[in-house]
């Protein structure tokens, strides 16, 4: 049997975006799938670059042929003009709503010749192969993707798309799967950033993508764990999809990427299942040098260790007062 080809196959493209203060979560993210991804799967690999530093993108290319022989990134550059007009509303920043809206770029950005890709958040933690996404069947649809724990229908009262579209599945945009000649004919991207400008939702891209949508695919929980949705016990109506799962934990368990819509897990205080894991990935990663390491540790430990102490002492007033 012949080695598998080291050039990257021009059809298939797995994704990234980042600013500069994405840049260290996103070489987690990139390391986390490359070194997972089954060798015989040769995406090229493309990085929406939305202000990330030229020190920052050096270091992340090397994180890049660190994880797979020489594997190259391709940045993307984000124009001004499609984006023009777009708000974050009063919560976001002008610059964080040019952040995400910018995804909604991606498809018409990549090479003419990308039939396949697949897009990944920067705060998530791949613990499997994806390469499986790369030849899924998405049916008629051009974009899959898994459903969002929190919101259970474009109806539901958190969704930003209530009252605009019929009720359907609403869809988490952290890990996508897209047909690219089916997005550009469908004109996915002007109709979600047509829906962004005339209504500012509160979820921007994830709630202009759902609008846009006629119908998308499911491709299951297991591509698209969000842990902050997701608690070691839990009652069935924590979120709307906990009663499909007979064995929670072993959902958990099996996941092959793990998405911290809880907290972001390299702020000490977040609280989310895999936190740990994705602070022991970074460190084996090397992005900070030793010294730089241990600073880094040290300081996420000790506000975590405060932050947790002072939870337990709330937690504790309270009991107390209602026994009292």
């Amino acid at each position: 049997m012949s080695a598998p080809s080291s050039e990257p196959d021009n059809e298939l493209a797995l994704v990234f975006a980042a600013d500069e203060a994405y840049a260290m979560p996103l070489a987690v993210t990139l390391h986390s799938a490359l070194s997972h991804l089954d060798l015989a799967c040769r995406p090229g690999v493309y990085v929406l670059d939305v202000g990330v530093c030229d020190t920052s993108r050096a270091h992340v290319v090397d994180v890049a042929r660190a994880a797979r022989d020489n594997a190259s990134v391709t940045w993307l550059p984000v124009a001004e003009e499609p984006l023009a007009g777009l708000s974050g509303g009063p919560d976001r920043t002008a610059e964080a709503a040019r952040a995400a809206y910018s995804r909604l770029l991606i498809p018409g950005l990549l090479p003419a010749h990308t039939r396949r890709g697949v897009y990944l958040d920067s705060d998530v933690l791949i613990r499997g192969d994806i390469s499986p996404l790369f030849t899924l069947s998405l049916g008629d649809a051009a974009v899959g993707a898994s459903r969002e724990f929190l919101i259970h229908s474009t109806e539901d009262e958190m969704s930003g798309v209530r009252g605009h579209r019929p009720a359907r599945p609403y869809l988490n945009a952290g890990v996508l799967v897209f047909d690219v000649p089916a997005w550009t004919d469908a004109k996915i991207t002007e109709r979600a950033l047509s829906f962004a400008r005339d209504n500012t939702p509160p979820w921007l891209d994830q709630d202009a993508l759902n609008a846009a949508l006629d119908k998308w695919h499911d491709i299951g929980p297991e591509w698209n764990l969000q842990v902050g949705a997701f608690r070691t016990a839990f009652p069935a109506s924590a979120f709307p999809l906990a009663g499909r799962y007979a064995d929670p934990q072993r959902l958990y368990r099996s996941a092959a990427v793990l998405h911290f819509t809880g907290g972001n897990p390299w702020d000490p205080r977040c609280n989310s299942r895999g936190t740990s894991a994705w602070v022991w990935y970074l460190l084996r990663l090397r992005w900070y040098s030793p010294t730089q390491s241990v600073g880094w540790t040290l300081h996420w430990l000790r506000v975590r260790l405060t932050f947790g102490l002072a939870a337990k002492a709330r937690r504790l007033r309270r009991s107390l007062k209602r026994a009292g």
